[in-house]
């Protein structure tokens, strides 16, 4: 048996394999195992090519509420064969014209097995067969409806060489959009001749033939399907205002990395100074230490928001660094997405709420034809479920035009919130190009639905475009807190991540758009080895899915500019660190993948910075204790004290580049919101808002410090966090609850205080930024649990209008049947594989 492997660049042919066989189907049937689609060409007269193509443009698009397109093709295409297959030259009966070359070339006939309206976009059929192929397999009554064509003699004679010797057939792969392999695999299996076993010449056992072809290594076409993919999306979209691309990314990462990496050192320089006049011990070196990766983590984001700053200041997008916004004339055309919304438990008021303001915001655009709308339930109460029916009942009734509205409810929990969305991908994933994954707090406006469609089909590179959703709707303290901080500077950080990062940033679990087939083919996310809680399912998914979306070679964005795009959030402390908690152990987790194979440079930092977000606590917490130890046993004042009052020439620059560093981006974005809001009310409003905020930021970060440690020593301790459902409430926290759960925090605090005032009184001034925060920890759990007053402000998108709220309250209405509820469309079932988190060597 004789094989040759050559690669090429070309699209059309990019992997080829030469084999004998003797017969197609049985090389067919050895690729299928490998799920690898493929082109056979018969190298000996015959040619036989099948391939997918996307669907022309203005063809009718697929409807998902029709039947399913498999058991269509089943039970009709090949009666629809017939009727198209003719002569050459002639015309079908679909009227489409059958294009014919020379005798001695390829015959290209075009065939619509399925019709337009029963198959989904991306799975029309193109066949190439010689002329002789459509000769033998009318004489095996395959081809009724055409008529017979005469074989001449030497087509007759090379086909009894043909019987008597294995037919030489040369491999080509062909590759489809990701995650339609098995798609493929599927139609080649319904789409190929059946010709009957007795007659077909040649016929031998398939184990000969599947013991015999070789395919390259699985990691090389995979590979090169990314390339040959890329290259097919590029060249089926013209590049226009809508296209993003990363102008000199390298260059913005070294300028980045340099500024992180200069003013880092200057800060250890200067305390490695401050400490070490006669020597550095252990213990200074172990402070040095863990000033060293605090102080560069803070320096990161401190060059990001002031990136962010200057990008917003210039007028250029972060991505592209071009100015202005994309022309409305250039916008591309819409493409059918879903919108998925999980939900566990959760209160349906809320959802109803959320669903409400999003759905009308869409349909007043007058272009909801192309969405559907799906609830997810994962509920495991089935009060619960009836609720849910309930409610999606009346929004059917309120939304009779427009997007289609779906309820799904699972039996089990399987896999979480990855596990529910994969779900959905499986099922019903293959009727629609992309999805937007909505949290059951989420609200977006119909104009940010539509720009994400269309960054989508403009970028036919990107996997995932994120939004950077602000939390909104909270009337508590603690909500009007965070919700003023994230409406100052979130848009900031989200630009300075989008400059450097570019197309290798972070999906953030909602408020994003996501291409289907290539979350099926790239993202299904398997567990870690091991028990939790640093085992098992990855409670903050969402990095590891942007990350397995790089490894495939797609591009994930983040789009600071995209508005209308928001989110709710806790409404008191405890609820809020439940989350805080559960975020804690999935980024302590993705530190296990930090040396897996495959990952791109860029996910193997942003894995690293989501672990030091929490790991920089008890880093914090190790150098303060360090420095009450050390001036409580020491005879005099310590040496930190003792270098501060000695020292004041480098003192002050230490003290002065940690501010800059803390505070200045912070300043900077309170100046700029300040000055675009309109009037003297609103602006006085604001600063004081912003002002109070900024304290409450100060007091609540050692706090934080402290709980943040905690979580982590839980954690190493083998007590995971669990993954209930989110309260988003105002609950309030009555003062006996909030005075027994901070009352030990404080009691360390105060006791701590005590010691350095008895022990070493003159460090205790330097020592009470940083006690306030615990010592206050019951105040903080019941007064931020409290309705804002009316002068603590909203954030500016509130108090604009700009947040879709529900105009009309749904009200009670009488209690509908089950029945009432439109049951999901028809499902296409196909498997989404589970992808390895560290890629074997062999096909690294």
């Amino acid at each position: 048996m004789g094989e040759s492997l050559a690669l090429t660049g070309r699209f059309q042919h990019p992997v080829g394999l030469v084999v004998e066989a003797d017969d197609r189907r049985r090389i067919h049937r050895a690729i299928d195992c490998r799920h690898i689609p493929v082109v056979l060409q018969q190298q000996s007269g015959d040619q036989y090519q099948q391939t997918h193509r996307a669907q022309p443009p203005g063809a009718p698009r697929w409807d998902p509420a029709s039947q399913c397109p498999r058991q269509q093709g089943k039970d009709t295409h090949h009666g629809q064969r017939r009727q198209n297959q003719c002569q050459p030259g002639q015309r079908r009966t679909d009227g489409t014209p059958q294009q014919v070359l020379d005798r001695g070339g390829e015959r290209d006939i075009d065939e619509k097995i399925h019709g337009p309206a029963q198959r989904p976009a991306g799975a029309q059929i193109r066949q190439r067969k010689s002329h002789r192929h459509q000769n033998h397999g009318a004489e095996h009554g395959r081809n009724a409806a055409c008529q017979r064509h005469r074989q001449a003699p030497d087509d007759a004679e090379r086909d009894q060489g043909l019987r008597r010797q294995p037919r030489r057939w040369e491999l080509r792969i062909r590759h489809p959009p990701l995650g339609h392999h098995q798609q493929q695999v599927d139609t080649q299996r319904d789409e190929q001749p059946r010709h009957d076993r007795a007659h077909h010449p040649g016929h031998r056992p398939i184990r000969r033939l599947a013991a015999s072809v070789q395919l390259p290594p699985r990691g090389t076409v995979d590979a090169l399907s990314r390339r040959v993919l890329m290259q097919h999306r590029s060249e089926a979209i013209q590049p226009s205002s809508w296209t993003l691309t990363e102008p000199a990314l390298p260059l913005r990462r070294g300028v980045m990395a340099a500024l992180a990496m200069a003013t880092t050192a200057l800060g250890i320089h200067w305390l490695a100074a401050l400490l070490g006049g006669g020597g550095i011990d252990a213990l200074e070196g172990l402070v040095i230490a863990a000033f060293s990766v605090t102080f560069g983590f803070s320096c990161i984001a401190f060059w990001t928001m002031m990136a962010g700053i200057a990008l917003r200041l210039s007028g250029r997008h972060p991505v592209t660094l071009q100015r202005g916004a994309p022309a409305a004339e250039d916008a591309p055309p819409l493409a059918r997405t879903a919108l998925v919304m999980p939900a566990y438990n959760e209160d349906m008021g809320d959802v109803v709420h959320c669903l409400i303001s999003t759905l009308q915001s869409l349909q007043d655009t007058g272009q909801s034809e192309a969405f559907d709308c799906f609830l997810l339930s994962d509920s495991n109460d089935p009060a619960q479920r009836e609720r849910e029916r309930e409610a999606m009942a009346r929004l059917q009734r309120r939304f009779p035009t427009g997007p289609g509205l779906y309820y799904r409810a699972r039996d089990e929990n399987t896999g979480r919130k990855p596990g529910n969305i994969r779900d959905f991908c499986e099922r019903w994933g293959a009727g629609y190009e992309f999805m937007v994954v909505l949290d059951a707090d989420s609200r977006m406006t119909g104009e940010a639905l539509l720009t994400l469609v269309r960054r989508m089909v403009a970028n036919p590179q990107a996997g995932i475009i994120q939004t950077v959703p602000l939390p909104v709707g909270q009337r508590t303290v603690l909500g009007r807190f965070q919700q003023l901080a994230a409406s100052l500077h979130a848009r900031h950080i989200a630009n300075g991540l989008a400059f450097w990062q570019g197309n290798s940033t972070n999906y953030w679990g909602h408020n994003a758009i996501i291409r289907i087939a290539d979350f099926k083919a790239c993202c299904g996310l398997s567990p870690l080895p091991g028990r939790p809680p640093l085992g098992g399912d990855i409670m903050s998914h969402d990095y590891v899915e942007a990350g397995l979306m790089r490894r495939a070679g797609r591009s994930v964005y983040v789009l600071p500019e995209i508005g209308g795009s928001f989110e709710g959030m806790p409404g008191n402390f405890i609820d809020d660190l439940k989350r805080e908690r559960r975020w804690c152990q999935g980024n302590l987790q993705h530190l296990r993948l930090l040396t897996g194979r495959g990952w791109r440079p860029v996910t193997r930092l942003n894995f690293l910075l989501g672990g030091l977000a929490y790991l920089t606590a008890p880093l914090w917490l190790l150098m303060i204790s360090a420095g009450i130890l050390d001036a409580v046993v020491s005879p005099d004042q310590g040496r930190w004290v003792n270098a501060a009052t000695t020292r004041p020439d480098t003192v002050v620059p230490l003290i002065g580049l940690s501010l800059m560093v803390l505070f200045l981006p912070r300043l900077i974005g309170i100046a700029l919101a300040t000055r675009e809001q309109r009037g003297y009310g609103r602006r006085w409003s604001l600063l004081r808002g912003s002002l109070l905020e900024l304290g409450f930021g100060i007091l609540r970060s050692p706090l934080m410090m402290v709980l943040y440690s905690g979580f982590i020593l839980r954690i190493l301790a083998g007590r995971p966090a669990r993954w209930d459902t989110s309260l988003r409430g105002r609950r309030r926290i009555p003062a006996r609850e909030a005075w027994r759960l901070g009352t030990p925090i404080a009691a360390g605090a105060l006791t701590v205080g005590l010691t350095v005032a008895m022990g070493a009184p003159s460090l205790l001034p330097w020592l009470l930024p940083a006690l306030a925060g615990p010592l206050l920890f019951p105040l903080f759990l019941q007064v931020t649990s409290l309705l804002a007053p009316a002068w603590l402000p909203a954030t500016p998108a509130e108090s604009r209008r700009l947040v879709p709220v529900n105009p009309i309250a749904v009200g009670r209405s009488p209690r509908p049947s089950a029945a009432s509820v439109c049951p999901p469309p028809a499902e296409d079932y196909r498997p989404m594989p589970l992808q390895p988190l560290s890629i074997p060597a062999g096909r690294a």
